[in-house]
């Protein structure tokens, strides 16, 4: 996905089979046809090739930001059916390049890299999923996520919070126990309602309040599919969009001693990733 100001999104996929892909066990590379993702002696470097879109980054990253917000293997369905969703950095100096149409765009800001694990399809358990990355002018960094689910999930969801030091320790971290939408509003691009201002109890007291602001970025994802995926994926996925948006958020303790630092404004992204109704 491309997002430019003033010129909107780009959305491009590409398909590959399991024959394409190649990996060794306990070696740090992937590679897909002309896609790759390896390590170097500064982080990691990520390499793409779609179409007429060539796309080269390097993260500078000692990989010591990173957190497990399910706490590894959460199951979904015994005895084996498990969902895994792991933040490995975040908000790292990142360089590279964007190759658009035979034109060259240098790269310069700061990236993230984060990954899910399933082995049981999701439609069967849940109805949207969301990841907020976050971190303020002290370097403290804030994240959430977790998924809704249906009618036949037991608890109607799995959320998670974690508040991490700028040394990348992990000072606040656990299940979400109770969270209250206070205002709402229907997203214009996918028709989904939405939360704008969001409340979400855990450990320790503490709460957080979310505000979602302006949109960065929208993705129909039966739009640039094949028409093979897309018969099979509407089986399933009623409406499947994914929308990605500013956010801000605030902590509160009442009966933590944090430091005034971890308690300024995150600021950060926010994605939902949207699966039915």
């Amino acid at each position: 996905m491309i997002h430019t100001l003033g010129e909107g999104t780009k959305f491009v996929t590409k398909e590959f089979s399991v024959k394409e892909l190649s990996a060794e066990k306990g070696k740090f590379d992937l590679k897909i046809e002309n896609n790759r993702m390896s390590l170097n002696s500064e982080g990691i470097e990520i390499q793409q090739d779609v179409e007429n879109i060539k796309l080269f980054l390097s993260f500078k990253s000692d990989l010591k930001q990173g957190v497990s917000l399910s706490g590894g293997k959460h199951t979904v369905k015994d005895p084996v059916g498990f969902v895994q969703a792991d933040m490995a950095f975040s908000f790292q100096s990142v360089w590279g390049y964007l190759i658009q149409d035979g034109k060259k765009k240098e790269l310069l800001g700061t990236g993230g890299l984060e990954h899910l694990l399933t082995n049981y399809e999701v439609y069967k358990y849940s109805k949207r999923w969301e990841l907020f990355r976050s971190i303020n002018s002290k370097e403290f960094r804030f994240y959430t996520g977790g998924f809704l689910g249906n009618d036949s999930f037991p608890g109607g969801y799995f959320r998670t919070a974690a508040l991490l030091n700028p040394e990348g320790k992990t000072i606040l971290s656990g299940r979400i126990i109770k969270f209250e939408v206070l205002e709402t509003a229907k997203e214009p691009f996918s028709g989904y309602d939405l939360p704008l201002k969001e409340k979400f109890y855990f450990e320790d007291d503490c709460s957080a309040e979310i505000i979602r602001k302006q949109s960065v970025g929208s993705i129909y994802v039966l739009s640039n599919i094949s028409s093979v995926l897309r018969f099979f994926i509407r089986l399933f996925f009623a409406k499947p969009y994914q929308i990605y948006s500013l956010a801000d958020l605030n902590v509160q303790c009442s009966n933590k001693n944090l430091s005034s630092d971890s308690l300024e404004t995150f600021s950060g992204i926010l994605s939902y990733y949207l699966i039915n109704p």
